[in-house]
């Protein structure tokens, strides 16, 4: 028990102390999360939710619900959508609500462009009654909760066909630094900036197979590359393994119903030393579709 307090207090200090964006990897099934041009990309309505729950076995460990709504609007040449976050690991709670925009521009018959933006307000909450404080000196600075709001300002551009899409993002541009009263620095941002890529390969009719990329560049710490390699079998069955090297490997199994109603489960092991004192990360998946609410477009979609 002792070695899980240990563990669990050094990974408490080391997101208190420098917060990044969640880490979702099943990152192509929600893909408005990262980048705000894929807003209206879609053809029609989507609404995603997904409840991440990781480091299985610890007490206050990190649990994660992404929300995100998006359709085009205006003969297709507008996105609009919103994403709500709630991430929660021990005494921290961070609660993000964005709204969307994109423009889409076709640049010939095949490939479209997406130019978006968006807006929104970070919530960060500490509990200071959650947390031991071992120096009775700080107790008095320590104390009640810490509740404070920062903007959230992103943009994107999004490039796709029917084959092949690629996109670059910085999902927040506002750099923050949450404080005590004390002015004691308890959490802070810096703009992480985002790539990804996919391309569609029809290995036999309505069966494809898409390899996937996700790139993370933040200041002061390593890039960070998620692969994922998808499957879509007759539009019914859903299926992905993803790896991010030095770090986690992990599988997604889903289904989709009637081509509106789709479901899925994901378990992701670690593949450091942190693997031997936690269970891995569990991931529940709904997604719900209404296609073709205006002319079809060119634009590559998602599972």
């Amino acid at each position: 028990m002792k070695k899980y307090i240990i563990v669990f207090n050094l990974l408490v200090t080391m997101m208190v102390f420098s917060q990044s964006d969640p880490k979702l990897s099943i990152f192509s099934y929600n893909p408005l999360q990262y980048n705000p041009a894929y807003a209206g990309a879609f053809d029609g309505l989507s609404v995603t939710g997904i409840y991440s729950s990781q480091w299985v076995g610890f007490e206050g460990a990190p649990k994660t619900l992404f929300f995100s709504a998006h359709s085009n609007v205006i003969e297709r040449e507008i996105g609009v959508g919103i994403n709500i976050i709630s991430d929660k690991l021990g005494p921290v709670q961070d609660n993000q609500i964005v709204g969307n925009f994109a423009y889409n521009v076709y640049l010939n018959d095949e490939i479209s462009l997406n130019l978006g933006s968006k807006a929104g307000l970070d919530n960060f909450t500490l509990d200071y009654r959650l947390l031991s404080i071992e120096n009775p000196d700080e107790a008095g600075i320590f104390e009640g909760t810490l509740n404070q709001y920062s903007p959230i300002i992103g943009a994107g551009l999004y490039v796709s066909n029917q084959k092949a899409y690629v996109g670059i993002s910085v999902p927040n541009l506002i750099k923050t630094n949450f404080q005590t009263a004390s002015q004691i620095s308890i959490a802070n941002t810096k703009p992480s900036y985002y790539l990804t890529a996919g391309y569609k390969f029809e290995i036999q009719d309505q069966v494809y197979l898409v390899p996937n990329i996700l790139t993370r560049a933040t200041a002061g710490a390593p890039i960070c590359n998620l692969v994922s390699l998808n499957l879509d079998y007759q539009n019914k069955l859903l299926a992905s393994v993803n790896f991010q090297p030095a770090s986690s490997f992990g599988g997604f199994i889903g289904y989709r119903l009637k081509n509106n109603f789709s479901f899925g489960y994901a378990y992701d092991s670690s593949i450091n030393n942190f693997s031997t004192v936690n269970s891995g990360c569990h991931t529940f998946y709904l997604n719900f579709r209404i296609d073709d609410l205006l002319s079809n477009h060119y634009g590559f979609g998602t599972f």
